[in-house]
């Protein structure tokens, strides 16, 4: 999702392919290499400045507000936030660097060092010793686009015959080859409509996938394009997991965090969900022991979380199992994660994220929850890869990053309203009224040295983006990120009520 956790995973692919599915449906090329261009993806793709028509509704400002400056900010190394003024005091949290935060009153502590009371997550009163704070602002820096380099696109090795059982129904007429790729000799045509029983998949060199498949008293190989997996649609029920508010928690954030301590401020915050950083293509299921941790304590609290992962689809074989291994995880006494949320903002060709989706959705069966984590459809790169349809039909609902602030200034209330309810209007336009939206917004600085800074989101922003997504029919409205939300942003997801 972004560029402020520590892993190296936060880049964004622009696949620039042609559809493979046209050189498997009777034009003999092999689908052609991807050769991607990388983005950042700490912010939304940039895009011409927001003019908030039609009018907006009552109670909305026109004029830009301008960010409270913090009181302090955290200097470097996880600086702990403790229940008491004392070196002994229990830690409730270490902070990100640069995390701001509001003096609420200072004292001298057991060990004679000045101390100052802080609210925690705009709920948790807490004690920060003066030496992990510092009073000067955090300077802007440039963002990841502005000083881009060329950048390898990843690849993977084709992969081994992995097994799937189920079957599927050609969307053209096909080629059905003796061997993966379109230099093996072809067996068949298979008209359009048929039905065929697929037994095994693949990935190619260039990393797309093929199935094996039997059709009628033939077998071989279909480019997994020309085929559509059968199965029942993507049961509904499961999006009341993330009804209502929820925040983005980075696995390094809660690595400093006490557990229970988080849930508490999340309870008293309204959240009913939190989106737990859990993997990444890179760095396989690394959030094992983290939820160990959390889910047992949310659970309890009646939270749900969800498994965050950041699938960059270069490697499908790779992305589907790290996807099941989250899915299927289970803490000693047997508690798992309520749903998974692949992130799809690297490859995002139509084949390849259609490959993942339906073949994840069919071994993980109908009952897990799976959110799609998605660019805005009316971005220009949702224009330019279309890819919610497909996502929407494996998936329980759709998670477009609705992060309105992404120049240099004070932004007002109107427009971060105008965008949300934007972006929730451009995606019914796809996938229906009905199917279940939930919109991410933004509680971080895209200019800031460690996503926080002058340009982070006012709390009347905050409130306007809730509100949009409730009065733009969003099952729920969760921000991005847990650590760089500011004093005021904190407040103002408290006092919303869903």
């Amino acid at each position: 999702m972004t560029a402020l956790t520590r892993r190296p995973f936060v880049v964004l692919a622009l696949a620039c392919l042609l559809p493979p599915l046209l050189a498997a449906c009777l034009a003999p090329p092999l689908p052609p290499a991807e050769t991607p261009s990388v983005l950042p993806v700490a912010t939304a793709a940039p895009r011409p400045t927001l003019t908030p028509t039609p009018p907006l509704p009552p109670g909305f400002s026109t004029n830009p507000d301008r960010p409270a400056d913090p009181a302090a900010r955290a200097v470097r190394g996880g600086p702990p936030v403790r229940l008491a003024p004392d070196p002994a005091s229990p830690v409730i949290s270490g902070l990100y660097f640069d995390a701001p935060l509001a003096l609420l009153e200072e004292k001298t502590g057991a060990d004679g060092e000045r101390w100052f009371r802080t609210r925690l997550w705009g709920v948790l009163d807490g004690w920060i010793s003066a030496v992990h704070i510092t009073l000067e602002p955090s300077p802007p820096i440039a963002t990841f686009w502005e000083n881009q380099g060329p950048v390898p696109t990843p690849t993977a090795p084709p992969s081994a015959e992995l097994t799937l059982d189920v079957r599927g129904t050609t969307n053209c007429e096909a080629r059905l080859r003796s061997g993966l790729g379109t230099d093996w000799r072809v067996k068949n045509v298979v008209p359009a409509g048929t039905t065929v029983r697929v037994r095994a998949w693949q990935t190619d060199e260039e990393g797309h996938a093929w199935f094996s498949v039997t059709a009628g008293e033939a077998s071989g190989w279909l480019y997994s394009g020309t085929v559509d997996l059968a199965m029942a649609p993507a049961a509904r029920a499961p999006a009341a997991a993330i009804a209502g508010k929820g925040m983005w928690l980075p696995q390094p954030l809660l690595e400093m965090a006490d557990e229970n301590q988080l849930v508490s401020a999340a309870r008293s915050l309204g959240l009913t969900h939190i989106w737990l950083e859990a993997g990444s293509s890179a760095g396989g299921f690394y959030g094992r022991r983290d939820a160990a941790r959390l889910l047992p304590a949310a659970h309890a609290a009646g939270l749900k979380v969800i498994a965050w992962l950041t699938t960059s689809l270069y490697n499908l074989p790779g992305d589907v199992e790290l996807s099941l291994e989250a899915a299927n995880y289970r803490t000693p006494d047997g508690q798992g994660f309520d749903g998974i949320a692949p992130d799809v903002e690297q490859n995002m060709g139509a084949d390849d994220v259609k490959a993942y989706a339906e073949i994840t959705r069919a071994r993980l069966g109908d009952d897990m929850l799976m959110v799609g984590v998605v660019y805005p459809a009316g971005s220009w790169l949702g224009k330019e890869h279309p890819i919610h349809a497909t996502l929407a039909r494996y998936c329980n609902a759709l998670a477009p990053m609705a992060y309105w602030s992404d120049e240099r200034r004070a932004y007002y209330d109107g427009e971060a309203y105008w965008y949300v309810n934007q972006v929730i209007g451009d995606l019914q336009a796809v996938v229906g009224r009905d199917y279940p939206i939930h919109v991410i917004g933004q509680m971080y600085d895209p200019f800031g040295r460690n996503g926080a800074g002058q340009f982070s989101p006012t709390s009347s922003e905050v409130r306007a983006a809730l509100r949009a997504g409730r009065e733009g029919g969003a099952v729920g409205v969760s921000f991005f990120q847990w650590g760089t939300a500011t004093p005021e942003e904190w407040a103002a997801l408290r006092d919303f009520a869903w």
